[in-house]
């Protein structure tokens, strides 16, 4: 840090230069719509006549009542520049609809672009973004029942001067974190967990700001209620109306082509704050077990949050931020400590999943982050065999794994590989002899965790949101035809295998499908085989690497065989829920077992970690904008 803190002023120099253009990137962009619409600048009024309601629509007094699936509203309009179109809504479900939007391209040629509407309960209205010269307008509601409640009235087009804060926040990271990786090639060479730590900090609190006020990560709204109602509420108290909304929210699952805007992303934060006033029908039944841990800093900061009686939405930042903020800290401790793959440690944690999970409400951040700080302890403590394991860190080391396979203990397996360090590795054999026996009876004790509740009392139905799942009509196929199982297990292993291990990071999960799998696969090979700073002697030996690959194998085949209990029909053979984030948690241990002394990376370091990361950051925030700025911020 030290090496830092002599480049203050050129930090505080950068930091104001980004704001400086962040805010004149949103200016311009603001100044450019309101440039093009010319003489029609203002808001307007789409006159009643310019509407033509077609069938499954009925008109009263103003307002069109929305009577089948697919009623069509059509506007005709005369070439008309269009910044935002809006109109008012009232829906008592979450639907979509398709605006169809018909204008000149380019080229002069009538072409036609299509949007995706949402309409959402207990919101106001639609404000879409146009941006474009239009010649008609079709809107087309998808209702999911015929007697659900959807009607649209006061059609209008907004072209005034429209500020958007999220461009600010967008552009300043973009400028900040590449010129700084670009500036302080140096200083970031010397301590590259720094370097790792502020464009972690930096990325995620970007794509924080961007997400919408809703979950978009992995089961997010179940992680969000516990995390509340550890942190908030009581057992058997309630919650409030905005926690109810959020968990009803069906729009958290978004369509490819969904826009939003920065105007409805407002209306819904007022909405929330309306809503945490009133009470809610959700009860905390939540009790404290092993998978707590893993919401504690969440529940901590929405406690916190509810203590000072601060908006809903700051509050709900300040639970996702808490796990952005330890996902950063750990992450940055693990490439401090770990004596070789630093750069490549660094590439892995700014890996796309990695970085979103680090934005949304799951225990998911608290696993891979400790599990990862514990396997780089392990690691120094392999490599250096100068040093003996001294009892502070087999103490953090033992933690960070116990932290990390509380709320996930299949993970267990990856503790073993300390039963294998070398008698030099300690202060005598009786003292090896104690540390192996308690390493063993902590793996016990995490294992029957989750493996004896499963054989002494199966669950008769695992997954309670449908589907022909049973635990312990699943467990007669696994321990009475344990040969058919192994089959079927090593079917799933294989046909997922490429995908899951070279490229596991890259989903945005509800956010979007798009994924940059090519991208980070060819990044995490290169930097995995060309990482080879502070190597030296230093090394995994081939021992060492079989016995990761043992633990690896074990952790994969617990975590095939968990999810083929609780989430696959009975006697099925696929597997399903697993996900590649999954192998996420020990995916750095994998790759440094790839490593050859063969090969000597003879590239300046400063010149090597400069590229690599900047590389990283380029696919991160090319999906941020595509997944994230395009969708919620235009």
């Amino acid at each position: 840090m030290q090496i830092y803190k002599k480049q203050w002023r050129k930090l505080l120099l950068l930091a104001g230069v980004s704001m400086a253009i962040a805010f004149f990137s949103m200016a311009a962009y603001a100044g450019y719509h309101y440039v093009r619409a010319g003489d029609e600048k203002g808001k307007h009024v789409i006159k009643k006549e310019s509407i033509q309601i077609k069938s499954g629509i009925k008109e009263e007094d103003g307002v069109c009542h929305i009577l089948s699936k697919n009623g069509k509203i059509v506007i005709d309009l005369d070439d008309v520049y269009i910044n935002k179109l809006t109109y008012r809504y009232d829906s008592d479900g979450f639907f979509f609809g398709d605006i169809f939007i018909y204008g000149e391209n380019i080229y002069g040629e009538q072409d036609q672009w299509t949007i995706q509407d949402a309409y959402m309960r207990h919101m106001p209205r639609s404000v879409v973004n146009v941006g474009r010269r239009v010649s008609k307008i079709e809107i087309e509601f998808h209702k999911t029942e015929k007697e659900d409640l959807l009607s649209v009235s006061d059609f209008g087009i907004d072209n005034s001067l429209k500020w958007n804060p999220l461009i600010f926040v967008f552009c300043f990271t973009v400028i900040f974190v590449i010129v700084f990786l670009i500036v302080f090639r140096e200083e970031n060479a010397q301590m590259p967990a720094v370097a790792a730590f502020l464009c972690i900090l930096t990325v995620s609190t970007c794509l924080l700001f961007l997400q919408p006020p809703y979950a978009t990560g992995f089961d997010e709204k179940i992680h969000f209620v516990i995390s509340y109602q550890l942190g908030v509420t009581d057992y058997g108290e309630w919650s409030t109306t905005a926690i109810d909304y959020i968990v009803g929210n069906e729009i958290s699952f978004l369509p490819d082509g969904w826009q939003g805007s920065i105007e409805e992303r407002i209306d819904m934060i007022r909405v929330l704050q309306e809503f945490s006033n009133t009470p809610g029908i959700i009860e905390d039944e939540y009790r404290l077990g092993m998978s707590s841990v893993g919401y504690l800093f969440q529940a901590l900061a929405l406690k916190t949050g509810n203590f000072l009686h601060l908006p809903f939405y700051i509050a709900w930042l300040m639970g996702k931020f808490s796990n952005v903020l330890l996902y950063a800290i750990v992450i940055s401790l693990a490439i401090y400590i770990v004596p070789i793959g630093k750069r490549l440690l660094a590439v892995i944690a700014m890996l796309p999943t990695m970085i979103f999970q680090s934005t949304v409400y799951t225990y998911d951040v608290t696993v891979v982050a400790f599990l990862i700080l514990g396997i780089c302890i392990l690691l120094r403590e392999m490599i250096e065999k100068e040093r003996v394991f001294s009892c502070r860190w087999r103490i953090l080391f033992v933690l960070c794994i116990v932290l990390g396979c509380l709320p996930k203990a299949v993970y267990a397996p990856l503790i073993l590989c300390a039963v294998f360090l070398g008698k030099e590795k300690f202060y005598s054999q009786k003292d090896a002899a104690i540390f192996r026996s308690m390493t063993g009876v902590i793996f016990v004790l995490l294992m029957s965790s989750f493996v004896l509740p499963t054989l002494l009392n199966p669950p008769e139905v695992a997954d309670v949101r449908g589907g022909d799942t049973s635990t312990a009509r699943q467990l007669h196929y696994v321990l009475g035809k344990p040969l058919a199982y192994a089959a079927v297990l090593l079917k799933n292993f294989f046909a997922t295998a490429e995908r899951y291990v070279l490229s596991p990071g890259t989903s945005f999960a509800h956010l979007s499908s798009k994924e940059p799998a090519t991208f980070c696969t060819a990044l995490l090979i290169g930097v995995a085989v060309t990482d080879t700073y502070g190597r030296k002697e230093k090394d995994l030996s081939a021992k060492q690497k079989i016995i990761a690959g043992i633990a690896m194998m074990l952790v994969t085949a617990l975590i095939w065989t968990a999810l083929y209990l609780s989430f696959t029909e009975v006697g099925k053979t696929t597997i399903a829920g697993v996900q590649p984030r999954y192998y996420l948690p020990f995916l750095f241990l994998f790759y440094l077992c790839f490593q050859s002394k063969k090969i000597v990376n003879h590239i300046p370091v400063k010149t090597y970690q400069m590229w690599a990361m900047l590389l990283s950051l380029c696919i991160i925030l090319k999906q941020i904008y595509d997944c994230a700025f395009v969708f919620f911020c235009i």
